[in-house]
């Protein structure tokens, strides 16, 4: 069994008092190692899914966009979410740093249609 992580900025305002944030997110994956790669699961194609998906948030007020009070921790949950239907099925878990100090991070399980 394997880890693997991709790790994306995103640069994107929220709450009622609106700030501006530089988001730090985790992104990872779990999956047994076959044939010298982690069966399932490609680099290129799972960073491409990602980056579609965050350039759409990039810069966006997040609570307008999303239409939704966007706290980090319904951030994670909406992005693990979405990227569940996009179909990276091996997605265990996703870490939001908000700043240097503070993250969430939310897993994949039953709720989502998750094995974990």
């Amino acid at each position: 069994m394997a880890k693997l992580g991709v790790i994306r900025n995103l640069r994107a305002s929220h709450g009622s008092k609106i700030h501006e944030h530089d988001f730090l997110i985790e992104f990872s994956f779990e999956g047994e190692i076959e044939k010298d790669m982690v069966k399932g699961i490609d680099f290129h194609e799972v960073s491409k899914v990602i980056d579609e998906e965050l350039e759409k948030l990039s810069g966006k007020y997040l609570n307008e966009f999303l239409d939704m009070r966007v706290t980090v921790e319904n951030l994670g949950l909406y992005l693990l979410e979405r990227f569940l239907d996009k179909g990276l099925k091996q997605l265990v878990s996703i870490k939001i740093y908000e700043d240097k100090d503070r993250y969430i991070e939310v897993f994949v399980d039953e709720d989502f249609g998750g094995e974990k």
